[in-house]
């Protein structure tokens, strides 16, 4: 029987409801979780809540975490620490409107070459890096 990773699963749908609640405050609901959404105060919001952008690479870094944990239990590796650092600029390349970087900062008992090899499988499995690739640049890197 061949062991599936829990963050792959085809045919998975997922779904949110973003309600405006006045100003520039969103509050998204997803299941039974809720999440405010806010411009910063030099931007015409109150700094309630996380900017859109933000969630987007909150999102990014969560999906890219998730799978690396996902996928290093499959091979049986163990993490001891992992932390994700995501951003994103507007890039100067003509082909290219947006670069996403994220550096993952892992440490576990395995080889630097598992560690190459585990951000690879990763890249080309995390479902949301994978939508983004599809319109902008995402650069994985590790340290």
């Amino acid at each position: 029987m061949v062991k599936k990773c829990s963050c792959c699963v085809v045919g998975d749908k997922s779904r949110a409801t973003v309600k405006w609640i006045g100003n520039y405050q969103f509050v998204g609901v997803a299941r039974e979780h809720s999440v405010v959404m806010d411009q910063k105060v030099e931007e015409g919001g109150e700094n309630a809540g996380f900017k859109p952008t933000e969630l987007l690479l909150t999102s990014l870094g969560g999906c890219l975490g998730t799978t690396i944990l996902s996928v290093a239990k499959l091979w049986d590796l163990e993490i001891a620490e992992l932390k994700l650092d995501v951003e994103v600029e507007r890039s100067v390349e003509e082909d290219v409107e947006w670069k996403f970087t994220v550096n993952v900062h892992i440490d576990g008992n395995f080889s630097q070459e598992k560690k190459e090899k585990l951000i690879k499988t990763v890249e080309e499995t995390c479902k949301i890096s994978n939508m983004l690739k599809g319109v902008c640049e995402v650069h994985v890197k590790f340290d």
